[in-house]
């Protein structure tokens, strides 16, 4: 069965299309009970066939560099990520997919911790995913190391690929010569989705030239984050200690406490698209929370931009709070909030270079904390929007605070002359303030 959804993100329309089927019937190779280790359970298996793994801790040669050989298969861990652990030993990663599998090719239920490619020299120290697709599904990645880009996860996919419900701690990739790191935890080629997933203390190593890049992930072509949390990463002197990249979009995430030279939360160099996001606590030179580079175009809808600090500099860059406006293309917030966000040298909430552009619509900012020339219509709101519990620049890179909106917020629907909400967060200042998560978002916290 074909279907499609279009989703609108601001000015940008994101097209989904996924060919799902059923996956075929074949057989079901347990190990150990069948096959005493994972590749000898793939050996032996045909396309169409599930492989399950029952719990426990598996080492070894037979148990890591595993490839499905172009055959179409679902490797399972019987009882979870909690329970079914493939321990690398600091020596290899466990999967290695390269031979055109199709997206009926799945990955499930495992933790997988201790991989480790720079001795070779290569990407992906947990999964490498390149001219082939997969389906992870409910994985933790942890402790896992490479070289270059893709600390655990390398996906460079044939045709779209769907990462559910995984969590990604403390990877990290080094730098090759005088580059510096690309994807702390992923590098991720479009078209890809990564729902309800986390990444937190994950970090890309510095380097010259070019610069490390996404402390928890590098985002290329397409691909799009959606109901993901991004926490205390490092892009260890470079871009985007959240997230770096181009041409990708984030949905319904959190961008919290996280560390680079530029776009502590965010740097890009291309178009990209911001939505129901909250994007705060983060810490760099310049940009604290997004910077927007060179030929960069940024969307913000119905997002928060908030207590981000911009302190020193990265060369001439300097300020910048929230935002840092240094692309040709510029960047546009509409429904959104910019507000207590910090600055050394400043522009507090934004620093719009010369050949630089920010455009507000319909949102909440504080204008003396904008350093340049920006573009605002009169419905936006120069007031406090009113947040429960934020976070205080001293405290930052910090992922505390509370940035739902009190009663009397002028960004509540009633407050504003726009009548709509402004932000990522509704109203709830009660004694436990929440926010709506899905179960496969809640879920990563446990494993």
């Amino acid at each position: 069965m074909m279907f499609a959804v279009r989703r609108s993100i601001g000015f940008s329309t994101i097209l989904l299309i996924a060919a799902i089927a059923p996956r075929s019937q074949g057989a079901v190779l347990w190990v150990p009970a069948n096959h005493p280790t994972l590749q000898a359970a793939i050996d032996a298996a045909a396309s169409g066939d599930e492989i399950r793994v029952s719990p426990g801790v598996y080492v070894g040669a037979e148990n890591k560099n595993l490839d499905f050989q172009g055959k179409n298969l679902a490797v399972v861990g019987d009882d979870g990520a909690a329970a079914t652990i493939l321990d690398l030993e600091d020596d290899g990663r466990a999967f290695d997919l390269h031979s055109g599998e199709s997206y009926d090719s799945r990955i499930e239920g495992f933790t997988i911790r201790n991989g480790n490619t720079e001795s070779i020299d290569e990407p992906g120290g947990a999964i490498r995913c390149v001219g082939a697709t997969v389906e992870i599904r409910s994985c933790v990645f942890e402790g896992c190391r490479a070289a270059g880009s893709a600390g655990a996860l390398l996906l460079i996919p044939e045709s779209q690929t769907h990462v559910y419900e995984c969590a990604f701690r403390d990877n990290r990739c080094a730098g090759i010569g005088s580059a510096g790191g690309d994807g702390g935890a992923a590098l991720v080629h479009g078209p890809t989705v990564l729902h309800d997933c986390l990444f937190e203390g994950n970090r890309a190593s510095q380097g010259a030239s070019p610069p490390a890049r996404g402390g928890a992930i590098s985002l290329l072509g397409g691909a799009m984050i959606e109901g993901c949390r991004l926490v205390s990463n490092e892009a260890e002197n470079g871009w985007g200690g959240g997230v770096a990249g181009d041409d990708f979009a984030l949905f319904e995430c959190d961008v919290l406490g996280n560390t680079a030279a530029l776009g502590g939360g965010i740097a890009t160099t291309g178009d990209i698209a911001v939505d129901k996001t909250l994007i705060a606590g983060n810490l760099a030179a310049s940009g604290g929370g997004l910077a927007a580079l060179i030929d960069s175009y940024v969307n913000v809808v119905e997002s928060t931009i908030a207590s981000n600090v911009a302190e020193g500099a990265f060369g001439t860059l300097t300020g910048g709070g929230g935002i840092l406006a240094f692309g040709n293309q510029g960047a546009r917030l509409y429904g959104s909030i910019l507000w207590g966000n910090c600055a050394e040298a400043g522009g507090s909430e934004a620093k719009v270079h010369p050949h630089g552009a920010l455009g507000l619509q319909c949102s909440a900012f504080l204008l003396p904390g904008v350093d340049g020339t920006i573009v605002y219509s009169t419905d936006c709101v120069l007031e406090d929007p009113l947040f429960c519990d934020p976070l205080s620049c001293a405290a930052v890179p910090g992922t505390g605070g509370v940035f739902d909106l009190r009663a009397a917020s002028p960004c509540l629907p009633a407050g504003n002359a726009c009548g709509s909400l402004m932000g990522a967060r509704d109203e709830s200042c009660g004694p436990t303030p929440t926010r709506s998560v899905s179960w496969g978002g809640l879920k990563t916290h446990f494993r």
